[in-house]
C-alpha cells in the first residue's frame, strides 16, 4: 500500500506520466512546471494549447489551509459513518442518521444537519 501512494504522490516520473497520458495536474510543483515547459503536454482537445502552462504559476498560490474548525472532524465523522455503508452492514438513510448523530455529539453547536436534494 505504501508503493501505491508513494507512486500516486511521490514519484516525479508517474506523475509525468499521468499529467502527459490524462491532462491531470499532480501535486508536485517541479513536476508541474516541467510539463509546463515541455510542449509535448499539448493537449489536442485544447488546440494544442499546453494548459499546464496557465496553471503551474497559479498553483503556487494555492494554500492547503482547512477551511473551517470543522473540516477535519467532518471528514473523519463521514469516513466512519459510510464505511459501514460501503461493506454492506447499513443503508444509506442509517449511514445519514449515524453521521448526523456522530456530528452533533462531536460538535454540540450543530444541531441540524442539512443534506443537498
Amino acid at each position: 500500500m505504501k508503493d501505491i501512494i508513494l507512486s500516486v504522490t511521490a514519484d516525479k516520473e508517474n506523475l509525468l506520466k499521468i499529467s502527459k497520458e490524462f491532462s491531470d495536474f499532480t501535486n508536485t510543483q517541479s513536476s508541474m512546471q516541467a510539463a509546463a515547459d515541455d510542449a509535448s503536454f499539448s493537449s489536442d482537445f485544447l488546440g494544442g494549447q499546453n494548459a499546464f502552462t496557465y496553471f503551474a504559476p497559479v498553483a503556487e498560490n494555492i494554500v492547503m489551509a482547512p477551511l473551517s474548525a470543522y473540516d477535519q472532524g467532518c471528514v473523519e465523522l463521514i469516513q466512519n459513518s459510510f464505511s459501514d455503508y460501503f461493506q454492506g452492514q447499513v443503508d444509506f438513510d442509517r449511514a445519514k442518521a449515524n453521521f448526523e448523530t456522530a456530528i452533533m455529539e462531536r460538535y454540540p453547536e450543530i444541531t441540524q444537519i442539512q443534506w443537498p436534494e
